[in-house]
């Protein structure tokens, strides 16, 4: 498994090794492929992932590759399903995703509503039976690079509780992450991509790759109290992140 950096870092003494994007690409390519993609649903993912680490949010770059395949190997993700559309009207339908890895299912579902939007005005497409999205980003600047605002949630429930509710101490909800993106004349699209807690979980789990402690304010151990430990948030019991 290769984890990607921007730049080297001494961790422990060991120097991270810089990859130049193209190649952790192809190694991407035939991770994916191997574990039973398409080359086709292996390109949407990892072009995915490695844009991601481009954008400098590694948290939701290559660190996934492994993440990714085992659960596909452990039967959770399913790499060849092809996303169907259940329910279809004008302005808005409902895509199945049918297990597929969610890059696969959401990049399906919003160019499916940029196409809405071009025939009516507006396309709203809701996406279930999918699985992690990625950076939710990269969704609404589909429609924002086809001249549109794009607007995106994620109900990511069945993917862990792992945010505190205010005042709690045990996570009770999920990350739940809101994007929206708009173009703009002679220039990129302006994006907002957000978690509705003070972090996205990607962050801690980057730290705790990188043996290093988190900023305050951003994790509370099992018992409530304030930590930069992230390895409490993964600890047994865990603790949790908190709320925006």
């Amino acid at each position: 498994v290769i984890f990607y950096n921007s730049r080297p870092e001494k961790l422990q003494g060991v120097i991270m090794p810089t990859i130049q994007s193209d190649t952790l690409r192809q190694c991407g390519y035939e991770l994916f492929e191997a574990a039973g993609c398409s080359l086709e649903g292996a390109q949407a993912v990892v072009d995915h992932l490695i844009e991601s680490d481009l954008f400098g949010h590694h948290s939701h770059g290559a660190i996934r590759f492994y993440e990714y395949a085992r659960a596909i190997r452990e039967g959770r993700f399913q790499p060849r399903a092809i996303p169907e559309v259940i329910i279809d009207n004008p302005c808005a339908a409902v895509v199945d995703a049918c297990g597929a890895l969610g890059q696969v299912g959401a990049t399906f579902a919003m160019n499916l509503a940029v196409e809405k939007a071009k025939q009516h005005g507006t396309g709203t497409v809701t996406l279930r039976n999918t699985s992690h999205v990625g950076r939710v980003g990269a969704y609404p600047l589909l429609a924002a690079r086809a001249g549109m605002i794009g607007i995106a949630f994620v109900n990511a429930g069945n993917l862990g509780y792992q945010i505190a509710p205010f005042g709690g101490i045990d996570g009770r909800l999920s990350t739940n992450p809101i994007a929206f993106s708009a173009p703009r004349q002679n220039d990129d699209p302006i994006l907002v991509d957000m978690t509705t807690s003070v972090v996205a979980e990607g962050k801690v789990r980057l730290a705790l790759n990188q043996k290093r402690h988190v900023p305050e304010g951003w994790l509370i151990d099992a018992e409530g109290n304030p930590t930069t430990d992230p390895k409490k948030f993964k600890g047994d019991p865990p603790g949790a992140i908190l709320p925006l």
